[in-house]
């Protein structure tokens, strides 16, 4: 809308399947802004690094195995860690961008990382599958342990637990999955994100 080219921000994240889940924020100043036209005329969420931006539900617990794909891009301070997805009540799922330039990760108790440029527009799949897990950034897979934790309780969009390693950047497209992305649905995921975001990228 005219409003919303202006100054518009992102209350509520809606689950799209059927369980609830919708990741909300109430506060105006910690809202990921509504940027209108983001990639290829499509609007994402602007996080800006700065004013503790995040979204968030409770009550999600999922277990290994399970996938979580986003497509985001990091366009500022490339040495802190900006977490893209995070789960956190005792144990932890995470995957976003690490603490040092040019890196994506994926952790559930231990790190897999793989190279994802910066300020560049990435769909990243990160399956949690214990030591079968994997990494892959635009259809390049690195494979490794994550170790075996999974998401309960709370889960954050653009955080660290709703406290830190805040996204200076844009997220376009978040989703979990309960299973262990196959080869072959990573590279259709990835495949589609880009058909749809209008990037041209080889999967």
């Amino acid at each position: 809308s005219v409003t919303c080219a202006v100054s518009c921000t992102v209350k509520t994240l809606y689950d799209q399947s059927g369980n609830g889940n919708d990741l909300l924020q109430a506060t105006i100043l910690a809202r990921p802004a509504y940027t209108i036209s983001c990639v290829s005329s499509k609007p994402c969420m602007t996080f800006d690094g700065n004013n503790s931006q995040t979204l968030s539900a409770t009550g999600f617990t999922q277990a290994q195995p399970l996938s979580v794909s986003f497509v985001a891009e990091r366009t500022s301070n490339f040495t802190l860690q900006q977490i893209v997805f995070d789960s956190i009540s005792g144990a932890n799922v995470q995957t976003g961008f690490r603490n040092s330039a040019n890196t994506a990760f994926a952790y559930a108790g231990l790190v897999l990382q793989a190279t994802a440029n910066d300020s560049a527009l990435h769909a990243v799949q990160s399956v949690f599958n214990g030591a079968s897990s994997e990494i892959v950034i635009d259809g390049s897979a690195t494979s490794g342990d994550v170790s075996t934790q999974g998401i309960s309780s709370t889960v954050f969009m653009g955080s660290s637990a709703g406290a830190g390693s805040f996204v200076f950047g844009f997220i376009s497209e978040v989703g979990v999955w309960p299973v262990a992305f196959t080869g072959t649905q990573s590279t259709n995921m990835c495949h589609n994100q880009f058909v749809y975001w209008g990037t041209s990228v080889s999967c």
